[in-house]
C-alpha cells in the first residue's frame, strides 16, 4: 500500500507491518534497541519520531521509535506489496558488519520481474572511508550511536539513500528484498517523475 504526498512526485510505501527489530534507542526512556551483536543503536533523540522528512529532495516516512515496538526493517526477504507506477524506488537505510550488495525483486502486474543490483553502506562507512556507494547519497548523518547501556559512542553513524530506477510504464505489484539480516531498512519512497 503507497499513500501519495507531495504534489504526486513522491507517494510513501508503507513497511510498518514489516518492522521486525527494534533499532532506535531512547536512554532517558530506558527504551533500547539493537541494530549489531555488540547492542549498538541509532540515537531516537536525534531522529523525528513517525513523520514525514525530506531528505536529497525526497520525502521518507521515518518510523515511530518512541515506543519499545519494532522500529525497523531487517530484510530477510520479504515482499512488500506495491500496486502502483513510478521511476524510481528510494530505500532510506543501512547495512552493519561492512557494506552490503544484494538484489532486490521488482515484479510487475503483468507477471514479469526485474531482479535489481542493491548496494547499501555499513552505518559508520564515513566514520572510517568518508565516502558511500558511487550511487549512494547521505540521508541522515548522526555524530554518535548509541550503545547497549544506553551510553554514546562517538562514532559518526547514519543512514543513506539508494535509488533503482523501474520501467515506468509498467505498474509494480510488489518488491522483494535481499535476504540479508544485516540490511535494515527505515522507509521506501516511489518517486515520480513525469505525469
Amino acid at each position: 500500500m503507497t499513500t501519495q504526498i507531495d504534489n504526486k512526485r513522491n507517494s510513501i510505501v508503507a513497511i510498518d507491518s514489516f518492522y521486525n527489530v527494534k533499532g532506535i534507542s531512547w536512554s532517558e526512556h530506558q527504551i533500547h534497541g539493537s541494530l549489531d551483536h555488540s547492542g549498538d543503536s541509532i540515537p531516537g533523540e536525534l531522529l523525528p519520531s513517525g513523520v514525514v522528512q525530506t531528505y536529497r529532495g525526497i520525502q521518507f516516512q521515518l518510523p515511530r521509535h518512541t515506543t519499545n515496538h519494532f522500529d525497523m526493517v531487517s530484510c530477510e526477504g520479504q515482499t512488500v506489496p506495491i500496486n502502483a507506477r513510478c521511476d524510481e524506488i528510494a530505500f532510506l537505510g543501512m547495512s552493519t558488519f561492512g557494506d552490503h550488495t544484494d538484489f532486490v525483486v521488482i515484479s510487475y502486474s503483468d507477471g514479469e520481474t526485474d531482479e535489481q543490483l542493491f548496494r547499501i553502506s555499513d552505518w559508520g562507512r564515513l566514520f572510517f572511508t568518508n565516502d558511500l556507494f558511487p550511487d549512494e547519497e547521505i540521508g541522515i548523518i548522526f555524530p554518535y550511536r548509541r550503545n547497549i547501556q544506553g551510553n554514546k559512542v562517538p562514532y559518526l553513524a547514519g543512514l543513506s539513500i539508494q535509488k533503482i530506477v523501474i520501467d515506468k510504464h509498467k505498474e509494480i505489484s510488489s518488491i522483494t528484498l535481499p535476504p540479508n539480516p544485516y540490511i535494515f531498512l527505515a522507509s521506501i519512497t516511489l518517486i515520480h517523475e513525469h505525469e
